[in-house]
């Protein structure tokens, strides 16, 4: 996988859950969105971990967890505030 396909998917993933977590602010303790959303990262960071190996065999293992971490909580974090004011 390439990192481009890894920054979309984690961004895409990013929108939808900054969206699912202001539904569950909404709904239950604003305190569960962090978790909810550092959960969802490290299980597609896991899932995407041996196609970002294949095709980039120069990146490190810490450069692999944190490829796209910045756009996704950025992404996450947008959409978070929109949903949430939107729904509240």
């Amino acid at each position: 996988m390439r990192e481009l396909t890894a920054y979309l998917v984690k961004t895409g993933l990013g929108a939808v859950t900054g969206a699912a977590s202001a539904y569950v602010s909404v709904v239950a303790h604003w305190a569960l969105t962090i978790p909810f959303a550092a959960a969802v990262y490290l299980a597609i960071t896991y899932a995407m971990m041996g196609a970002v190996q294949r095709d980039n065999p120069h990146l490190s293992g810490r450069r692999r967890w944190t490829l796209a971490v910045g756009a996704y909580s950025t992404i996450w974090l947008m959409c978070w505030l929109l949903v949430y004011n939107l729904i509240a």
